[in-house]
């Protein structure tokens, strides 16, 4: 999915109930997925514009159909809107990139995390997952990122370039005494530890869209629905975010 526009949209029915002022076109797309709310659309708009609303497609070649201005005949008509799509960046030439993310759900403080380490090429090559318990979506954060420093120390890999999309846990990371957060402390300290033993690495800020992989494995992980052979036979659904990042898809996949 492109990043998602915060355009203003702007509709004939703006009484109808859920709207307001500073609705945009992002509250439209579900998020993380390739397509519209069709139920919050047909809420929203009159018949004809939903129906063309739905018509447009959603594609990750940067160009996105999401505004539809007025005609001189008072018409209206899809146009296409070119926009800079955020797609997962591959490492420098001889590196690998491990990206992690936390899943949380603040109403039972079941939580996931998910680590995903590919190489310049695109390859998956290793990976971990699982569900924990946290107390936050830092927290979860943060236990994603320990996790995939373990795995790296662990595989006594180097050259490597971790990556999140949790600008809190980023900040706490590479400035401990500007943005400390007691909630994760001892996490963080282990974080510390472990990329002493990393030969060569850095810690890089992603937007969320250029991290999807590692975001769908510790959603799943988090309702305990990756399969334990996720990283040699990688789910389709997996796979559709591979080929979305612009990568080659792993040859053998299941449904």
């Amino acid at each position: 999915v492109p990043s998602l526009p915060d355009f203003k949209i702007q509709s004939p029915l703006p009484s109808l109930e859920g709207w307001h002022a500073d609705t945009t076109v992002r509250e439209l797309i579900v998020h993380g997925e390739k397509r519209w709310d069709v139920g919050k659309v047909m809420d929203l708009f009159s018949e004809e514009e939903y129906k063309k609303i739905i018509s447009i497609p959603l594609r990750r070649n940067g160009e996105d159909a999401l505004i539809w201005p007025e005609e001189d005949n008072d018409s209206k008509q899809a146009e296409t809107l070119l926009m800079e799509a955020i797609r997962w960046e591959p490492p420098e030439k001889g590196w690998i990139k491990c990206n992690s993310d936390g899943a949380f759900d603040q109403n039972s403080n079941e939580a996931g995390y998910g680590v995903v380490i590919r190489d310049e090429k695109g390859r998956l090559l290793d990976g971990t997952c699982n569900n924990c318990v946290a107390s936050s979506a830092l927290q979860a954060e943060a236990i994603a990122l320990e996790q995939a420093l373990s795995l790296v120390v662990q595989k006594q890999m180097d050259r490597v370039s971790f990556e999140v999309d949790s600008s809190v846990l980023y900040n706490v990371v590479t400035q401990p005494k500007k943005s400390k957060r007691w909630c994760i402390d001892p996490i963080i300290t282990k974080i510390s530890d472990k990329m002493k033993w990393v030969g060569s690495c850095n810690l890089m800020l992603t937007k969320r869209e250029a991290n999807e992989a590692a975001n769908w494995v510790a959603t799943n992980a988090k309702k305990k629905k990756v399969p334990s052979n996720w990283i040699q036979i990688p789910p389709s659904s997996l796979v559709f975010i591979l080929d979305e990042n612009g990568l080659p898809a792993p040859p053998s996949v299941s449904v």
